[in-house]
């Protein structure tokens, strides 16, 4: 959370500077727009947040009261700047924000207060404060409204004080709100992109283990071929010899012996070539 400390303390000079500011802009004609009060607490807790002005004894965010009282002061001179450009611009009421109207409204009560006070003559003094002598009535009178209207003015800076303390508050609880979600997100991104790799990991496997099945497939395929050439051969060879048995030995009396082009006598003298041997 941001604290601004100095918020609670009525008497300070920050709490009544802040309070002063925010009570003269509300008078302005641009000023009432809902977002200037938002923008407002939003601009101190930007600003808190990049103090890094942590407590030490908790998770609270500090934002010291010059800061405070200049994120016043530049909405303030922003909102003059504003209405010097666009004099006759005039703020529905509805358009203002709750706290802005009704500072303007407790403003402008208080200047009517003081103009009856001032015209009715009303003579009651505060019961701490003693006539000098030789102070007129009229003088006397005017002094004593002027009183009120002070203690008016300082009950409703207080109460600017509070509006603001709570508008801070608020847009303090919407950023952390905002930063929780925002890490969520994140884990949420994190959690789907690990699954995302797993399953490109997991096809991946199927790809190479595809591969691999398809490989051996052609593997066997090719044992099986060489396995039939061998048989076929080793099978022409057993019709070759069975021939040759029933030949019987060459006429010398020699047995056969495979040659490149058919079989020959161990003598040497006779011969059989594989194409005679196909057709016995």
């Amino acid at each position: 959370m941001v604290q601004l400390p100095e918020i609670n303390d009525l008497s300070s000079h920050a709490c009544r500077r802040m309070s002063s500011l925010i009570l003269e802009t509300s008078t302005l004609p641009t000023c009432g727009n809902a977002r200037d009060m938002i923008q407002l607490s939003k601009k101190m807790i930007q600003v808190a947040f990049l103090s890094d002005s942590k407590q030490a004894d908790d998770e609270s965010i500090r934002i010291s009261a010059e800061d405070a009282i200049r994120c016043v002061e530049n909405m303030w001179q922003d909102q003059q700047g504003r209405s010097a450009a666009n004099p006759r611009r005039q703020v529905e009421a509805h358009e203002r924000h709750p706290i802005a109207t009704r500072m303007a409204q407790k403003v402008a009560e208080a200047e009517k207060a003081l103009a009856r006070d001032i015209a009715a003559g009303d003579h009651a003094a505060a019961p701490f404060d003693k006539r000098d002598p030789g102070v007129s009535d009229s003088e006397w009178n005017h002094l004593e409204a002027c009183k009120r209207a002070e203690r008016d003015r300082e009950r409703k800076e207080q109460e600017a004080a509070e509006e603001l303390k709570k508008e801070i508050e608020k847009q303090t609880e919407i950023a952390r709100r905002e930063k929780a979600l925002a890490e969520e997100l994140g884990r949420a991104a994190a959690k789907d992109e690990a699954e995302r790799q797993e399953l490109k990991r997991l096809r991946e496997a199927a790809r190479l283990k595809e591969l691999a099945a398809e490989h051996e497939k052609r593997r066997l395929e090719e044992k099986r071929r060489l396995e039939e050439e061998r048989r076929k051969k080793r099978e022409k060879e057993e019709r070759v010899q069975k021939a040759l048995r029933d030949m019987g030995q060459c006429v010398a009396g020699y047995r056969w012996i495979k040659a490149e082009s058919g079989y020959r006598c161990a003598g040497g003298s006779h011969s059989v070539s594989n194409a005679q041997l196909q057709h016995v």
